[in-house]
């Protein structure tokens, strides 16, 4: 699945889709931002974003 910026992200079907959201939402920030703007940006709650990282080792820390 790849993310378009303009449009927002539905609910992915797998661990694999999510960590791909991700890492597309992450592309289209500039490759750099905190929690809250990916979450924002992915429509997901605080859950969804860490479990997702903790399944796949996310490129960078994730903010505080």
């Amino acid at each position: 699945m790849s993310y378009a910026a303009e449009s927002p992200l539905s609910d992915a079907g797998s661990n694999d889709d999510l960590h791909d959201e991700f890492l597309g939402a992450l592309a289209a920030l500039g490759g750099s931002a905190g929690n809250g703007r990916l979450r924002e940006t992915l429509e997901w709650d605080e859950a969804r974003l860490t479990g997702t990282c903790d399944r796949h080792p996310c490129p960078l820390p994730l903010e505080q």
